[in-house]
């Protein structure tokens, strides 16, 4: 197996949470209408689950490499990353949601999980997949979120400030369709098995 090929099959998964995450930031507002049916409610709570969406995508991009460690018999960074995260998530929490309600929150939730990114990764491929960080942040991460955000705010852009169910619906399942896509086309085997497919039809 050629060096990084490894590192690409076992993070390729960290773009599942893509065109979700990017979907939801971008529609949480019509999402929440066509949820609720209230407008109200949709505009007081689509900034809290944009943030917890982040959150939560960011969450889904670390515990791949969890499951890399645990897989390697070396489950003992990410206890102590957890270990350290507890023991700063409740006042955190305190804090921002104190001075922030809500919106501050779920800001905690995006801070403890980008402490995962930044700290545990990186630690990890000391250990595990030497070299490989420049590679996972940018290769399998970087580039998938980035075209999909891209996307995902170039239709954001298009969509009409109002919009009626069938509208929200239609943007939505573009967006997420669109993104899917991208993310998909980022991954060589992706790339491989379409082309494979390609050659066959012509043959």
């Amino acid at each position: 197996m050629e060096r990084g090929e490894h590192s690409s099959r076992s993070c390729n998964m960290a773009m599942n949470p893509c065109p979700a995450a990017v979907t939801l930031v971008f529609f949480s507002r019509e999402v929440m209408l066509a949820w609720t049916h209230n407008p109200l409610v949709a505009d007081n709570t689509h900034l809290v689950v944009s943030l917890l969406v982040i959150g939560t995508a960011l969450n889904g991009l670390s515990s791949v490499s969890g499951y890399l460690q645990f897989a390697a018999g070396w489950p003992q960074l990410m206890m102590y990353t957890n270990l350290a995260a507890t023991s700063l998530l409740a006042p955190l929490i305190y804090v921002l949601a104190k001075f922030y309600g809500g919106v501050g929150a779920a800001a905690a939730l995006i801070l403890l999980n980008l402490g995962y990114l930044v700290f545990n990764v990186p630690l990890m491929h000391r250990q595990l997949l030497k070299g490989e960080t420049r590679r996972w942040f940018i290769q399998d991460i970087g580039k998938p979120f980035s075209c999909a955000a891209l996307a995902g705010l170039l239709i954001r852009w298009a969509a009409p400030a109002e919009m009626h169910l069938p509208g929200m619906l239609f943007f939505i399942a573009l967006t997420f369709c669109t993104t899917l896509l991208l993310c998909s086309l980022q991954s060589k085997y992706v790339r491989e098995y379409i082309l494979q497919k390609i050659e066959n039809y012509r043959t």
